[in-house]
């Protein structure tokens, strides 16, 4: 679809949970500071992305998006700067780059709010690990595969469908005593708070 340049909306993404009419969502979209980060590996630092997006200009803050249920990152964030111009030069040149082996997308967001750094899946994470049809272990090993393995919605494995799914995988799980969902091996530069 061609878009005259007055009339390109400044993204084609909007949130469904926005609780404000198009209008507000555009003007909001039109006037915001902070962009969502996607398709980020679960093994990216904080420190990388502040690294990496601090080279457009100066950073005001940065959201990891974090799993519901383990509180671990899920791969997004959302990267807040203090000046408009600063975020227009990283959906420039930094969407479409590679970070961790990655290529990552940075789009518009409205603006973070308490709660939107968690993910909505059912497992916890984001939707779209849930509907991935390969295998990815920077992203967790979520998506149909898993679905496929288990008989089960959302990751549930139990039995002798574990031990099929390790040795078609060749990763190692442990059991989560949350919960009836196992999780993956602790991620090594996730800093877990001291008692």
């Amino acid at each position: 679809m061609a878009y005259l340049y007055e009339d390109r909306p400044v993204t084609l993404y909007r949130d469904r949970r926005f609780q404000g009419t198009q209008e507000e969502y555009e003007h909001r979209i039109a006037t915001s500071k902070t962009l969502y980060v996607g398709n980020l590996s679960f093994y990216t630092s904080e420190e990388q992305i502040w690294e990496l997006f601090s080279l457009c200009g100066e950073l005001k803050r940065i959201i990891m998006g974090l799993d519901r249920f383990r509180r671990t990152p899920c791969g997004f964030c959302f990267v807040e700067y203090f000046s408009r111009a600063s975020a227009e030069l990283a959906i420039k040149y930094i969407s479409g780059t590679k970070l961790d082996d990655r290529v990552i997308r940075a789009d518009w967001d409205y603006g973070f709010e308490p709660g939107r750094q968690f993910g909505r899946g059912r497992s916890g994470g984001q939707v779209r690990d849930e509907h991935r049809e390969d295998y990815d272990p920077g992203r967790g090993g979520y998506g149909k595969f898993m679905k496929k393995m288990s008989g089960y919605s959302g990751t549930q494995l139990w039995g002798n469908e574990r031990k099929s799914f390790r040795a078609a995988t060749g990763t190692k799980h442990q059991r989560d005593e949350t919960d009836e969902v196992f999780q993956t091996e602790k991620n090594p530069r996730f800093r877990e708070e001291e008692d």
